[in-house]
Protein backbone atom coordinates (compact mmCIF):
# COMPACT_ATOMS: atom_id res chain seq x y z
CA UNK A 1 0.00 0.00 0.00
CA UNK A 2 1.41 3.35 -1.01
CA UNK A 3 0.68 5.00 2.30
CA UNK A 4 2.84 7.17 4.45
CA UNK A 5 1.33 7.58 7.88
CA UNK A 6 2.88 10.35 9.91
CA UNK A 7 1.84 10.78 13.52
CA UNK A 8 2.93 13.80 15.47
CA UNK A 9 1.65 15.97 18.25
CA UNK A 10 0.90 19.62 17.62
CA UNK A 11 1.16 22.31 20.27
CA UNK A 12 -2.19 21.20 21.73
CA UNK A 13 -1.09 17.54 22.12
CA UNK A 14 -3.44 16.42 19.37
CA UNK A 15 -2.29 13.60 17.16
CA UNK A 16 -2.21 14.69 13.53
CA UNK A 17 -2.50 11.97 10.89
CA UNK A 18 -1.27 12.67 7.38
CA UNK A 19 -2.02 10.08 4.75
CA UNK A 20 -0.29 10.33 1.40
CA UNK A 21 -0.58 8.50 -1.88
CA UNK A 22 -2.99 9.33 -4.69
CA UNK A 23 -5.28 6.33 -4.28
CA UNK A 24 -5.41 6.80 -0.53
CA UNK A 25 -6.24 10.49 -0.89
CA UNK A 26 -9.02 9.58 -3.33
CA UNK A 27 -10.44 7.06 -0.84
CA UNK A 28 -10.39 9.69 1.93
CA UNK A 29 -12.20 12.17 -0.34
CA UNK A 30 -14.81 9.55 -1.25
CA UNK A 31 -15.48 8.83 2.42
CA UNK A 32 -15.73 12.50 3.39
CA UNK A 33 -18.02 13.23 0.42
CA UNK A 34 -20.55 10.78 1.89
CA UNK A 35 -20.53 12.48 5.29
CA UNK A 36 -18.41 9.86 7.06
CA UNK A 37 -15.33 10.52 9.14
CA UNK A 38 -12.27 9.47 7.16
CA UNK A 39 -10.64 7.34 9.87
CA UNK A 40 -7.38 5.63 9.01
CA UNK A 41 -9.04 2.19 9.00
CA UNK A 42 -11.85 3.33 6.69
CA UNK A 43 -9.45 4.99 4.27
CA UNK A 44 -7.07 2.03 4.09
CA UNK A 45 -9.88 -0.53 3.73
CA UNK A 46 -11.65 1.47 0.99
CA UNK A 47 -8.34 2.04 -0.80
CA UNK A 48 -7.66 -1.70 -0.64
CA UNK A 49 -11.10 -2.48 -2.08
CA UNK A 50 -10.67 0.11 -4.83
CA UNK A 51 -7.37 -1.45 -5.93
CA UNK A 52 -8.52 -5.08 -5.87
CA UNK A 53 -9.20 -7.02 -9.05
CA UNK A 54 -10.93 -9.71 -7.03
CA UNK A 55 -13.68 -9.53 -4.49
CA UNK A 56 -12.14 -10.21 -1.07
CA UNK A 57 -13.74 -11.65 2.03
CA UNK A 58 -13.45 -10.09 5.49
CA UNK A 59 -10.72 -12.63 6.27
CA UNK A 60 -8.75 -11.75 3.11
CA UNK A 61 -8.96 -8.02 3.83
CA UNK A 62 -7.90 -8.59 7.43
CA UNK A 63 -4.92 -10.76 6.39
CA UNK A 64 -3.82 -8.24 3.75
CA UNK A 65 -3.98 -5.22 6.07
CA UNK A 66 -3.10 -6.48 9.56
CA UNK A 67 0.59 -5.71 8.96
CA UNK A 68 -0.33 -2.16 7.91
CA UNK A 69 -2.67 -1.63 10.87
CA UNK A 70 -1.48 -3.69 13.86
CA UNK A 71 -4.59 -2.82 15.92
CA UNK A 72 -6.92 -4.06 13.15
CA UNK A 73 -9.47 -6.75 14.05
CA UNK A 74 -11.88 -8.71 11.91
CA UNK A 75 -14.73 -6.92 13.70
CA UNK A 76 -13.26 -3.56 12.64
CA UNK A 77 -13.01 -4.76 9.03
CA UNK A 78 -16.61 -6.01 9.09
CA UNK A 79 -17.97 -2.84 10.73
CA UNK A 80 -15.99 -0.62 8.34
CA UNK A 81 -17.33 -2.53 5.33
CA UNK A 82 -20.89 -2.15 6.61
CA UNK A 83 -20.34 1.62 6.98
CA UNK A 84 -18.87 1.84 3.46
CA UNK A 85 -21.80 -0.16 2.05
CA UNK A 86 -24.28 2.05 3.89
CA UNK A 87 -22.59 5.12 2.38
CA UNK A 88 -22.77 3.64 -1.12
CA UNK A 89 -18.99 3.24 -1.44
CA UNK A 90 -18.86 -0.56 -1.56
CA UNK A 91 -21.09 -3.55 -2.23
CA UNK A 92 -21.67 -6.88 -0.56
CA UNK A 93 -21.77 -9.86 -2.91
CA UNK A 94 -23.82 -12.96 -2.28
CA UNK A 95 -22.62 -14.79 -5.39
CA UNK A 96 -20.74 -17.38 -3.32
CA UNK A 97 -23.01 -19.14 -0.80
CA UNK A 98 -20.00 -20.14 1.34
CA UNK A 99 -18.78 -16.62 2.13
CA UNK A 100 -19.67 -12.97 1.78
CA UNK A 101 -17.43 -11.01 -0.56
CA UNK A 102 -16.99 -7.29 -1.05
CA UNK A 103 -16.56 -4.99 -4.03
CA UNK A 104 -15.23 -1.43 -4.17
CA UNK A 105 -17.26 -0.71 -7.30
CA UNK A 106 -20.59 0.52 -6.00
CA UNK A 107 -22.16 1.39 -9.36
CA UNK A 108 -24.52 -1.13 -10.96
CA UNK A 109 -22.64 -3.88 -12.75
CA UNK A 110 -22.66 -7.65 -13.02
CA UNK A 111 -20.45 -10.39 -11.62
CA UNK A 112 -19.26 -13.58 -13.28
CA UNK A 113 -17.91 -16.40 -11.11
CA UNK A 114 -15.86 -19.22 -12.58
CA UNK A 115 -17.16 -22.59 -11.40
CA UNK A 116 -13.66 -24.09 -11.59
CA UNK A 117 -11.28 -21.55 -10.02
CA UNK A 118 -13.82 -19.41 -8.13
CA UNK A 119 -12.55 -16.12 -9.60
CA UNK A 120 -15.18 -13.35 -9.63
CA UNK A 121 -15.00 -10.78 -12.43
CA UNK A 122 -16.96 -7.54 -12.86
CA UNK A 123 -18.68 -6.84 -16.16
CA UNK A 124 -20.59 -3.82 -17.43
CA UNK A 125 -24.30 -3.98 -18.02
CA UNK A 126 -26.60 -1.49 -19.66
CA UNK A 127 -29.32 0.09 -17.59
CA UNK A 128 -32.13 -1.81 -19.31
CA UNK A 129 -31.46 -5.26 -17.75
CA UNK A 130 -31.62 -3.60 -14.35
CA UNK A 131 -35.00 -1.97 -14.94
CA UNK A 132 -37.98 -4.22 -14.35
CA UNK A 133 -41.24 -2.61 -15.50
CA UNK A 134 -43.37 -5.30 -13.87
CA UNK A 135 -42.23 -4.12 -10.42
CA UNK A 136 -43.92 -0.71 -10.56
CA UNK A 137 -44.76 0.37 -7.04
CA UNK A 138 -41.93 -1.69 -5.53
CA UNK A 139 -38.88 -0.04 -3.98
CA UNK A 140 -35.79 -1.77 -5.36
CA UNK A 141 -32.87 -1.35 -2.97
CA UNK A 142 -30.26 -3.55 -4.61
CA UNK A 143 -29.73 -4.81 -8.15
CA UNK A 144 -27.45 -7.78 -8.73
CA UNK A 145 -26.68 -9.78 -11.84
CA UNK A 146 -24.71 -12.95 -11.15
CA UNK A 147 -23.51 -15.25 -13.91
CA UNK A 148 -21.61 -18.50 -13.44
CA UNK A 149 -19.63 -20.55 -15.90
CA UNK A 150 -16.02 -21.18 -16.92
CA UNK A 151 -13.50 -18.32 -17.22
CA UNK A 152 -11.18 -18.08 -20.27
CA UNK A 153 -8.16 -19.33 -18.29
CA UNK A 154 -9.91 -22.48 -17.07
CA UNK A 155 -11.52 -23.05 -20.48
CA UNK A 156 -8.10 -22.88 -22.12
CA UNK A 157 -6.75 -25.45 -19.62
CA UNK A 158 -9.77 -27.70 -20.23
CA UNK A 159 -9.30 -27.45 -23.99
CA UNK A 160 -5.60 -28.40 -23.69
CA UNK A 161 -6.46 -31.39 -21.47
CA UNK A 162 -9.17 -32.54 -23.91
CA UNK A 163 -6.70 -32.41 -26.81
CA UNK A 164 -3.86 -33.98 -25.16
Amino acid sequence: IAVALILYYNEYNIIIIIISGDTVKRAAEQIRSRGLRASYQRVVILDYLNRQQGHPTVDAIYEALKGEIPSLSKATVYNTLKALIGAGLARSLEIDPREERFDGVAEDHGHFQCEKCGMITNFSVGASPLIVDSLKGYEVKKKDIYLKGICPGCKKTDDKEAMG
